[in-house]
Formats: structure tokens, sequence, C-alpha cells
């Protein structure tokens, strides 16, 4: 059953309507739609817009008409039907309107080329027929009697969607798992991916799985890490360094150090002494030719002396001396200017050779080390040699050095050179390794998070599932059989003449139109039939406005009991069906309505589950107002202010009140009523004008006249309050002299007397029950009243 129409979007002179802030009750809630709904509005309101939601639910698609229109409908089982989703339309609506003449009975607006669907009902009984009908029935049976096919589908279908609700969920929590560390890979500066996204770490999943990948360690990972934060550095120039100048000096030293030289007479004191033979060798440099006497001891230095000293330090001797001297300042300076620094650091290296290169840097930094030491070796045995210049010394071996720092050196140039390669190549190699350490992150977390399991568990999860799903394909396969079965046997019933002949019940029994009737004739090329018209015996033309309203009408109830709605529970709406029709139509129409549809939701099991009428006429929706089912009835009005229409709850007077004679019978009873008088002052301002128009309508039908002049309202309640002057007097005043203004303008200053306008009702109230106590009772009934005359 549908609960309310929660909102209505750019549908014609509905727009922006919401329902819970427009359809509310006296008591400021909100209404709701309930078994019977009438709706009354005036032409133009909106009523032919409402239908044509309620058509596009019949025909489970959108019209034309009303393409741009958004709608929410709420059924009373919280399920919502929108204008996106109405083929899935999970009720049976019925709609009568202009729209429906225009589709089914187009020859009403079209004689020349218009044609009026057949419909078919069931034909003669045919008991075999009937009987196999409903023993298939009765196999499909249904959920309310939990019974049949269609009760074991509901519970296939609540288990199929129990397991898709798992499935889902399991999806959707493994699909965020994996959103999330897509997005801590994608925020990662690492990674350089800013479009890194679920899709691409779904991608990385199955390349771990096709091509399994080794654990990294912490420490490759962490190199990795500091490799991918490298940018491009300066290229970096080969090491050279003149290792010839250390082998010459050292070979040059080897030559004078195996250098042998010996005295030509030589003194055996000094040779067994070096540091007296250097001593004595410089007391020479200081005395020879500038001194006679030893500056140390003072003694006389003869020419033996002299010769003897000449024959020990010889001039072969001499001439090495200064060779060897030559050769240590050589070495000397060669100590101060080398020029051996390493030109590089760790730093100018990528982090990828890092390592290496600290390596190769502290080889060489121990080659330079060695390099020194040598020169200093060198220098130092050059001076031994000076001071003993006839002892034999072993010769400088730079074999080792000289081998060692032509390797460190190879090593460093060989890794400058892979270094700056590695700047050529570094945004390719960092790319290779930034997959690399990506793949390791997802690895990882697909370690952590037990992804292997999580997929075996999904998988299941699907299986079961699909397995409900097929269930449920199985069981509808197995009704889809039997409907077709049932629909193949129940075409072998179906008569479109049954259906022309339930119109013209429609029209005789309910409206008299025994002269107009519809005849089913077959297709002139087809054994497919139509409906035409008939008045007598020939086919008829040019009908009345009325006329094609009445046939319209019937045709619709009729079509109720076609073969398409039979067996199904529907909802009826029902657009203005009065148009064009006199009072006397007019109440046949509510009466086709009151016993084909509203009667039958009396009753359990009826296929009406809810009714719609609206209409424009008054006099119509007077008597919808008295159908059956008081208590379900719901009324509303379709109001239009300028270009926007709403629905409001039906006011009050147009709801309570068949007739405004009950309507104005109703304001005299509260007037006298005592527990009601200072509830509603506003009553005793309208009473003179409500008491004046009731008598006046109650006194005429009383003592009817031809005119006024004769017997008008002063003489008429002269005659109905008998001989009580009182009564007269008061109802006189009341009734005409505060019914207006005109003549007494200073009495709108005056307050009002509520006492006398009570004591004025109730004197109203007690002649009518003296005067006529049936149909005093009638009217105290008709408003919900008690007897409030005691005397």
């Amino acid at each position: 059953m549908i609960k309310k129409i929660e909102s209505i979007i750019n549908l014609g002179v509905f727009n922006n309507f919401i329902w819970d802030n427009e359809v509310k009750k006296d008591n400021g809630t909100v209404a709701e739609f309930k078994k019977i709904n009438v709706l009354y509005g005036r032409n133009w309101s909106g009523k032919t817009s409402l239908s044509r939601i309620f058509k596009s639910l019949e025909d489970r698609e959108i019209s034309d008409k009303i393409k741009s229109a958004e709608f929410r409908i709420v059924l009373d089982d919280k399920q919502q039907i929108t204008n996106n989703d109405v083929s899935q339309c999970p009720i049976e609506v019925r709609v009568f309107s202009s729209d429906f003449v225009g589709e089914y009975l187009q020859w009403l607006n079209d004689e020349s080329s218009g044609e009026i669907q057949s419909f078919a009902i069931m034909g003669e009984k045919n008991i075999e027929i009937e009987k196999k009908i409903k023993e298939l029935r009765d196999h499909l049976g249904n959920v309310e009697e939990k019974s049949g096919l269609e009760f074991e589908r509901s519970i296939i279908i609540e288990s199929s969607k129990n397991a898709s609700e798992q499935k889902n969920a399991y999806a959707a929590n493994l699909k965020t798992q994996l959103r999330n560390k897509a997005r801590e890979i994608k925020e990662n500066q690492i990674f350089k991916d800013v479009n890194y996204d679920i899709t691409k770490i779904t991608q990385d999943i199955e390349s771990l799985e096709h091509s399994p990948k080794s654990p990294l360690s912490e420490q490759e990972v962490g190199a990795l890490n500091i490799f991918l934060k490298d940018e491009v550095k300066p290229a970096l120039k080969d090491f050279k360094i003149e290792l010839q100048d250390i082998k010459e000096l050292a070979d040059s030293a080897n030559v004078l150090l195996n250098k042998k030289v010996s005295p030509s007479r030589p003194i055996q004191q000094l040779i067994s002494d070096a540091l007296l033979q250097e001593w004595v060798r410089n007391g020479i440099d200081l005395h020879k030719s500038k001194l006679e006497k030893c500056a140390f001891c003072g003694g006389v230095i003869n020419d033996e002396l002299w010769r003897k000293l000449d024959a020990h330090f010889s001039q072969e001797s001499e001439l090495l001396r200064k060779e060897l001297n030559q050769l240590l300042d050589e070495v000397k300076e060669n100590i101060e200017t080398c020029d051996f620094n390493i030109p590089v650091s760790i730093t100018d290296f990528y982090a990828l050779y890092s390592e290496k290169a600290s390596q190769v840097i502290n080889n060489l930094a121990n080659s330079k080390t060695k390099h020194d030491r040598l020169l200093s070796i060198i220098k130092d045995i050059l001076e031994v040699k000076l001071k003993n210049i006839f002892a034999p010394i072993d010769p400088i071996d730079t074999s080792e050095l000289i081998s060692s720092l032509n390797d460190s050196i190879k090593s460093l140039n060989k890794l400058l050179q892979k270094n700056n390669a590695e700047g050529l190549n570094l945004s390719s190699t960092q790319m290779e390794k930034r997959e690399t350490l990506r793949l390791e992150v997802v690895r990882k977390f697909l370690d952590d998070t037990n992804y292997d399991q999580s997929i075996n568990e999904l998988n299941k999860l699907k299986d079961n599932d699909e397995e409900q799903l097929k269930r449920l394909a199985s069981i509808d396969g197995k009704i889809e059989v039997i409907l077709q079965e049932i629909s193949q046997l129940t075409s072998e019933l179906r008569d479109e003449r049954k259906g022309a002949d339930k119109v013209n019940e429609y029209l005789s029994s309910y409206f008299g139109h025994e002269s107009l009737s519809l005849e089913a004739v077959k297709g002139v090329d087809s054994d497919d039939y139509k409906f035409i018209i008939k008045r007598g015996e020939k086919q008829a033309y040019n009908l009345s406005e009325g006329e094609k309203s009445l046939i319209s009408f019937c045709y619709f109830m009729a079509k109720l009991e076609d073969l398409d709605t039979m067996g199904k529970e529907v909802v009826v709406w029902i657009d203005d069906p009065v148009s064009s029709l006199d009072n006397n139509h007019i109440y046949f129409v509510f009466s086709l309505i009151e016993n084909l549809i509203v009667k039958q939701m009396k009753t359990d099991g009826s296929k009406f589950s809810q009714l719609f009428v609206s209409t424009h006429n008054l006099e119509f929706l007077r008597y919808l107002k008295t159908m059956a089912l008081k208590k379900k009835h719901a009324h509303f009005i379709v109001k239009r202010t300028y270009a926007r229409s709403s629905i409001k709850m039906m006011p009050r007077h147009l709801r309570e009140y068949v007739t405004e004679f009950n309507y104005l019978f109703h304001q005299i009873y509260l007037c006298a009523y005592e527990e009601g008088s200072c509830d509603n002052p506003e009553k005793y301002y309208s009473f003179g004008n409500n008491l004046r128009k009731f008598l006046e309508a109650y006194l005429f039908f009383k003592y009817p006249c031809k005119n006024d002049n004769e017997f008008g309202l002063r003489e008429r309640i002269l005659k109905f309050f008998d001989d009580d002057l009182l009564s007269q007097i008061v109802i006189f005043r009341i009734g005409n002299e505060l019914s207006h203004l005109e003549k007494d303008i200073e009495r709108s200053m005056e307050p009002i007397d509520a006492s006398e306008f009570q004591k004025a009702a109730y004197l109203v109230l007690k002649k009518i029950k003296e005067k006529d106590i049936d149909q005093y009772k009638a009217l105290i009934r008709s408003i919900n009243g008690q007897d409030i005359v005691t005397s």
C-alpha cells in the first residue's frame, strides 16, 4: 500500500513539493494515505499530473509527458519507488484518466482512424481447465500463507540477500584495506606516483602472484630508500698521479746505495767508527786551507796528517757523496711538493656505490700513506749512506707499493666511470628500483594482512552467493514454467466478447443506457478483436461528451476484471471520472465505484488494496464522503497557488459535512452547547449569518411556497415558533439585526453577548425537537453530537 508521495520535483505545477512539510493534520503531525483516499481540486490544479505519476507505476516506465519529473513514493513496508526505478515497481496499479482514454479508446477522440482496444475476461466455465489452473496456483502458493514455490522462493531470496550482503561486506572491507594501502603508497614521495590507486595495487598483487619475489632485508630496503632519494650529481674526472717519480727516485737511490767506493789508504779507526769518520770529514771542510791548528784540541795539523786524510777521503768517495746529497735534496723537494690528495669523497657517489666507494677510497688512502712513508725511507737511507759512505746498504723495494697504488687508482677510476654512467641512467635505474621497493611494500602488506587467506574466504562467500543465485534462478524457472502453463490455460478461457458484455452490463445496470453498447468484432486480416460502439443495431458516431465519459469509465471498470489483472492485488487511481456528466450520472459513477471496488475492499482477500479518487466536482465529492469504510478514509485537497501546486489535508468543512446544511446546523449546535461556550469565540461572530442561512433552508423545505412575498422568512419563523413571542424576538434580532452592520454601525464597537447567542441557538434546537423529533435526531447523528435539549 502507498504511504505517501514523499517528494515531487519539476512535474508541471508541482515543483519542490515535500510531503512532510505540507501534508499535516490539524495537530501538526504528518498525514499519510489510507485505504480509501479522496482528493479534491479545481480544474488545472494538478490532479492529472498526479495521475501520471501513478500511470508510470502501472506501465513501469516514465511517460514522455513527465520525462523531466523527479518523484519518490514511500510504501507502507518502507520500500521506495523513484522516477529512476519504476521498472522495478513492486505493486500493481491501474489508472483511469484522460491518458487512459487516449491509450485504449482512441476512437472516442478520432472516429476516422482510432480504435477501441479489446480486452478479454474469463469466458464460459470449463471445470477441468479451471481445476488445473487452481492446482497450478496452489503449487505456486504465496508468501502470506507460507506455502508453495512462492514461499520457498521468498526463503531463497532472503538467503541470497544474506549471502550477497556478507560477500559485499567482506569485499568492501578488503577493498578498503587495499585502498588505504594504495593511498599510503600514493602519498609516499619516494614512489612519485600521485595516480597510484586501488587498480594499480591490484595489478601489483597480480604481478607478485605471477612472479613471486623474495623478501628484502631491512638493510636492502634501507639502501633502496637512500638510493631513491639520490639526485643527479656532477660527473667525476679520472684520478691521475705520476707514479714514475717515486720509482725513479728509488731506482736512483739504489744505484748510489749499491755503488762501492773505498779509501786508497784507509784509516782503520775511522772505518770502524762511522760517527767519528763523519766528524773528521766535517772537520776537514772547516780546517783545510784555513787553520794550521785543530780548533778542538789546539794541536798542529802537519802535512803528513793531511796526506793521510786525503788518502782516506778519496776523490771517488767525495763524488759519490756529492751525488747522494743531490739526490737527497731531490727527495726532500719531492716530499715537500708531492700532490697526492684524494679528489673525491663518499658523498660524491650515488648511494648504489657508496659502500664500494668507501672501500676504494680507504685503500687509496692506505696506498698514499705507504707512498709518503717510502719517500721518508729513501730520505732516511740516503742520509745514513752519507754518514757512512763506505758501508754497504740493501736496495729499496718499491714493487709492492707501485702495484698497490696502481690497483687502488684503477679501482677508483673504474668506480668513477660507473658512477658517471649511473648519473646518465639514474632516472631509469631509480624507476626499476622504485618498482622493486614498491613491490616489496605490497608483498609485506599481503603477508601482514593474510591477504591470500582473505581472498580464499572471499571466494567461499562468492561461491555461496552464486549458489544462492543458482537456486533462485532454478526456482524462478520452475515458477516461470507454471506461469506460462497458467497463461496458456487461461488463454483457452479468454473471451473478448465477454469483455464487451461486461462494459454493456455496467452501462445498462448502472446508467440505463441500453441503446449504447460495445461489440467485439474480429479484424479483417487477423483473428484479433477490437471493440466498436453501437447505438441500437448500428455503429454509433458523434457521441456526446457525456456518452464518451460514461463509456470510458465503464470500459475501465470492466477492464479491472481482465486477464491481465485477474489474480493480482491492485491499487486503483481514478482521476475526475464525472467530467461532462449530469447529477444523475454522477451518482451512478459513484455507485459503480462504491459497489465494485469499495465494498469488495471490506472483505478479506480483496483484489483492491487501495483506492484513490480525485475530482473537481463538489456534488461527486459529497457522494464520495459517504463511501463505506469511513475509518479508512483520508481526504486531501490539491491546491494551486499561482504557478505552484501542493497537496494539503482537506479543510474540515469540506471533510466533515455532507452538505452546507449539516455544517450550519453544527455551528448552531456548538453555540448551544454550554461546555464548549468559550473555546472558540469566532463561532459567535458568524452566528448571526449561520442562523439566518440555516433557518432560510430549513423553513423553506418545511413551509414551501411560490414566492417570498406570500410567505417569507419572517412569516415562516412566526409559524415555526407558534405563539412563543420571546423566542420570536430573540431569533429575529440575532438573525437579522446582528447579521448586518450597514444600518447599525455603532454595534460594531460593542462586545458580543455570547449568552444571548447561546440562548437563541438552544431555542432553535428545542423547537426542531418539538416539531420533528426524527429530523432532530438525524441532524444530531450527522454531526456526531448528542442530545442537549433537556426540556
